[in-house]
């Protein structure tokens, strides 16, 4: 006699074979049943770094602009700068007109500027 544990049975005789191979075939069975949630379990950790790659390097993606700067330093014959100077500058298709003026280090920036002649 054989008696399986977890169950109370007694198994005899053919009966006995019989069952040891059904518990065989399920065993296999859970086997590859782990293996498949194993590769599914492998397969969400795998989807889960993606998105948290995807979702941290998204600030360090930068759209393209279309709209340009001119930047540059105002200086004198003599190379010394000169600070507080009028900056004009004028698109010649359209006339459009942008202004500013040099800081105290003779510098100046005009940002978005569309795009012309």
């Amino acid at each position: 006699m054989h008696m399986y544990p977890n169950c109370g049975f007694r198994l005899v005789g053919p009966l006995r074979s019989l069952t040891n191979r059904a518990v065989y075939r399920l065993a296999r069975r859970d086997r590859f049943a782990s293996l498949r949630l194993s590769a599914l379990s492998s397969l969400i950790v795998c989807a889960l770094v993606l998105l948290v790659l995807l979702a941290t390097s998204a600030p360090m993606v930068h759209a393209q602009e279309f709209r340009g700067t001119i930047s540059g330093t105002v200086m004198d014959t003599t190379g010394a700068v000169i600070p507080g100077a009028s900056i004009t500058l004028r698109e010649v298709n359209t006339g459009t007109m942008s202004h500013t003026v040099s800081d105290g280090a003779g510098q100046y920036v005009v940002p978005f500027l569309l795009p012309g002649e």
